[in-house]
């Protein structure tokens, strides 16, 4: 019938060094949840990488597994798979299971790109280990979508590509900032075209003082009434 989705991963929340994704299927319904916990990577212990451990919840948020490391002492990058009762379910390891490096090999010219996403290898469990219903064959889904995240987690933390996400949001943030100074500037510039500021009568200096140079002195009757005035205060009697 062609290509399908059959589901999908949806980062829902994080919280420090915690996340939470959700596995929902092609209508958009959470089916199962991954909660991903950061451990590791302390720069000031030595030989200490960032790794992550799963917790896996069903819809109604009931615990069904727990992904972790250093289950086995022997194999450190094993990726143990179990159930509530600390039954084992699966386990994941990069690039094979129980992989031991040779160090005499002579270098593989077929190897795999420096940011390609390394190969896992995952195993499950048989019935008599566990009765978790992880391990059955339409169930297994879930535990592979945890061990390809893990993939994906540790690829982007050894990628040489930089990741340019971060600066595309500032960048984005910046541009939204400043489409907010320029619509507030023509928002307050359209304001003052409809409603102009009132215009003080005495901004004109020669208005004030009329003593001033070039200021306008009194008109020709105003100074007939001011001696008038004058004239008729003088010749009032005075009370004694």
């Amino acid at each position: 019938r062609g290509a399908k989705m059959l589901f999908k991963a949806v980062q829902s929340s994080y919280h420090r060094n915690k996340q939470s994704v959700v596995l929902q299927d092609c209508q958009g319904v959470p089916m199962y949840t991954l909660v991903v916990k950061s451990i590791g990577g302390r720069w000031w212990v030595p030989n200490d990488p960032e790794r992550y451990e799963y917790k896996i919840y069903d819809r109604e948020r009931t615990f069904l597994a727990r992904g972790r490391y250093e289950k086995a002492q022997a194999y450190p990058r094993q990726l143990f798979f179990s159930d509530t009762f600390g039954a084992p379910i699966a386990v994941a390891e990069s690039p094979t299971i129980g992989y031991s490096p040779n160090l005499y090999a002579k270098k593989d010219h077929r190897e795999k790109p420096a940011d390609a996403i390394a190969p896992w290898h995952l195993a499950f469990y048989g019935a008599a280990a566990t009765n978790s219903t992880l391990i059955h064959a339409q169930n297994r889904w879930v535990v592979a979508s945890a061990v390809q995240d893990h993939a994906w987690r540790e690829a982007a933390q050894t990628a040489t590509v930089a990741d340019f996400r971060l600066g595309f949001q500032v960048l984005c943030a910046i541009a939204c900032f400043l489409v907010a100074l320029a619509f507030d500037a023509a928002v307050r510039r359209v304001h003052s075209a409809v409603y102009p500021p009132e215009q003080e009568d005495d901004c004109n200096p020669f208005f004030r003082n009329q003593q001033a140079y070039g200021a306008l002195g009194p008109r020709v009757w105003e100074k007939k009434t001011a001696r008038a005035d004058s004239q008729r205060s003088d010749s009032s009697p005075q009370r004694v």
